[in-house]
């Protein structure tokens, strides 16, 4: 079994372990391969949650507030792209106060997905093909 401590997450990421560890514990991310369970043991992390975390972070350091970039993240299974799911895309605006983030995987990308329109204030484009890529990299 293959497994990712959050020392070697916070290496592959470039960011501390303490900042893993406050993400497991404010609930942002989860070992879904074993979770500490007290001093002397490790949470282990899967491949599949690398690629949530990473684009985790990628959302976060794009804008968006941690819940936020831990809700998608959680709904998005990168394991899964293939040539007809590529591209996810994310358009946020605000509406009466409030922040909506609209999320839609595809393979083409339009010039809907590229303008702004009516009120929105975030776009964020990635390519989840690439994005895979850039993990399995990673070491």
């Amino acid at each position: 079994m293959e497994g990712y401590t959050t020392f070697k997450i916070a290496r592959m990421l470039n960011t501390t372990r303490a900042a893993v560890q406050m993400w497991i514990d404010k609930a942002l991310i989860q070992p879904s391969l074993y979770a500490a369970s007290g001093p002397g043991t490790k949470s282990i992390f899967s491949k599949n949650d690398i690629y949530r975390i990473f684009l985790f972070k990628l959302l976060q350091d794009s804008g968006l507030r941690q819940s936020e970039a831990a809700s998608i993240s959680r709904k998005i299974d990168l394991e899964k792209f293939s040539k007809d799911r590529r591209y996810i895309v994310l358009k946020r605006k605000k509406l009466n106060g409030k922040f909506n983030t609209r999320t839609l995987i595809t393979n083409q990308l339009t010039q809907e997905h590229l303008s702004a329109g009516d009120g929105i204030e975030l776009t964020i484009i990635i390519d989840g093909r690439r994005l895979l890529k850039i993990i399995d990299g990673l070491k």
